[in-house]
Order: structure tokens, then sequence, then C-alpha cells
């Protein structure tokens, strides 16, 4: 494991990326460089898929990772969120990850996965948008022939709009700190991720958007654990991911705007809110999305509510 130790951090992702190919995971394919939502490669095995996020690690893998992987895994409509690391995770990060289901592999794991896959030494499989000699030769090939049949000008055209289709799919979301805060920011609206690293903030007031864009989503696991006292939040947000504040224990006040509709299961647990005020357009609830609130004196529901998991 010594080289695995030295590896940058897209070696290492190529690394992961080829042991779960030689352990029998098909589909297997390394995310591109940015705006990957923090997962690094996509794998299935056996009809079960996976989001896989690789930290090679001189530290413990903390519980921000396994949020990363638990939320990844939901961007890329997978079923498991997995962290492959040569390193081992923090007591938070492992409780974590088992109340949500996220996979880990630590170091011991990855260890015995590389000598089951590459008995005779490690040697990379899969690569990070390179091709081989032999695919270059036909692609030029192919490009040839194209030129040769469908002319100049058409090739120059389909070049054009490709261009201008990757620039728009690499452009459509980026990354944003605003006020302590991160957001996810679409070409539509925007979604709260959490508290930016080493923020101090612990009243969270939401604005009604970021960038010229609404912010409509409160995204899974975005404050969990952490010591927030207080949110308020805008009109323009709808929906308030799974275990979006739980365990925020020192959490005592809530401001729901007016546009909630959906709230995700445990959002809220174990927190120590004494109001409960949900506007009318909230239609949903998920399960134990307020249970363990201890301190909580009064709460008032929308008569509109279709579905109650309190």
């Amino acid at each position: 494991m010594e080289d695995v130790d030295r590896m940058d951090g897209f070696k290492f992702e190529e690394f992961c990326a080829s042991i779960l190919v030689v352990n029998g995971y098909t589909d297997v394919s390394v995310t591109r460089a940015t705006g990957d939502k923090g997962i690094d490669v996509i794998a299935e095995f056996a009809g079960v898929t996976y989001a896989v996020q690789c930290k090679r690690y001189n530290s413990l893998v903390g519980i921000k990772a396994a949020q990363e992987a638990y939320s990844g895994a939901a961007y890329y409509h997978r079923m498991y969120g997995v962290i492959m690391t040569n390193s081992h995770f923090t007591d938070q990060a492992r409780e974590f990850a088992n109340q949500v289901g996220v996979k880990l592999c630590d170091r011991e794991m990855l260890d015995d996965m590389m000598k089951k896959g590459f008995p005779d030494g490690y040697r990379p499989i899969v690569r990070r948008n390179k091709y081989s000699p032999v695919l270059k030769i036909f692609i030029a090939a192919v490009a040839a022939l194209l030129f040769i049949c469908l002319g100049f000008s058409m090739i120059s055209n389909g070049i054009r709009k490709m261009a201008s289709y990757t620039s728009t799919e690499n452009s459509e979301q980026t990354e944003t700190i605003v006020d302590g805060l991160k957001y996810d920011i679409s070409d539509e609206y925007a979604v709260l991720l959490g508290l930016a690293d080493d923020s101090e903030v612990t009243v969270v007031n939401v604005p009604a958007e970021v960038s010229g864009k609404p912010i409509t989503k409160i995204m899974d696991s975005a404050f969990y654990r952490t010591d927030i006292t207080e949110v308020i939040l805008p009109d323009s947000v709808t929906e308030i991911g799974r275990l979006a504040f739980e365990a925020c224990s020192s959490l005592t006040k809530v401001d729901f705007g007016w546009g909630v509709v959906s709230i995700g299961e445990k959002a809220f647990c174990d927190t120590a809110i004494t109001r409960l005020e949900l506007p009318d357009a909230t239609r949903s609830i998920g399960a134990y999305a307020f249970s363990a609130c201890f301190e909580l004196e009064t709460v008032t529901l929308s008569e509109w509510l279709e579905s109650d998991g309190i």
C-alpha cells in the first residue's frame, strides 16, 4: 500500500476504479475532474448501483465525506454511496454512514481487494479521459471518412455543436459560498448544501436567491450534527431533504417561510426546537422528521397535509 499512499488524487481515483473492475464490478467509469458532486467513480455489481468517493488521505476520513457520498449517490441516481480510502474513518463518519447506508472501504479492505484482483501487482485498467492508440487511430479514420462523405462544412457545424453542448454540460451546475453557506447553482435554481468549511455561522438565515437563482431546496444531510441554533427559510424553499438538520442539538427555532411543500425523513430528528408551525403549502412530512424533539411544546400543521411522518 506504500505506492498507493504516494498517488495523487487523480491516480488514486483510477486505482479505485481499476480495483472495482478486477473484483467483478461492471459499468465502471471515473467522473469528470470538476463538478462531480463529490463522486469520483460510478459502478455496478449484480444489479446494484454505486456512487464512489475516493479519499487518498494521510489522516482519518471524517463525516463530511460520508455526507457527500450520501448526497452524491442521490445526485447520480445510485442505490448506495461508497467511500474507498487508503486510511480509516472517524467514529462520526462511521455512525453517519451506518445510519444512511453509505458503504465504507478502509485501508485493510482496499488492500485485500488489491491483492485479490492484482495478485502479481497493480496495473491501471481504468483511466480518466484517455484513449488507447488503437482507439485514436480508429477515431481518426472515422473522422477522415466523414470528412470525405459529408464535407467540411457539415463536420465543422457538428464540431461547433458538440463543443457548445460540452460547454453547456460542464457549466450546468457550480458551487459557490456566500456568507458562510455553500450552494449548488444550476441554470434555473440553487440548492443549499450546508456550511462552508470552517464556517462559524450559527444562525442560518437563508436568502431568497443567490447569484440570481432562487433557492428551492435544502440538501440531504446539509447541516447534520452541526452547532447551528436558528434557521430562517425564505418562501422560495419548497423542499427540505432527508436528515437535513438531524442531531443539531442546539437548534431551537425554525422559521419555515410559506413555501415548504415537503420535509424529508428525519429532517429535524433529535433537535431542540420548541415550536413547530408549518405553512399551508406543506403536503408531506417524512418518517421520523421530528422524532426525539423533546423540547417541542406547540405544533401547528397544515390542513392540507397528505402524509404525516411526525
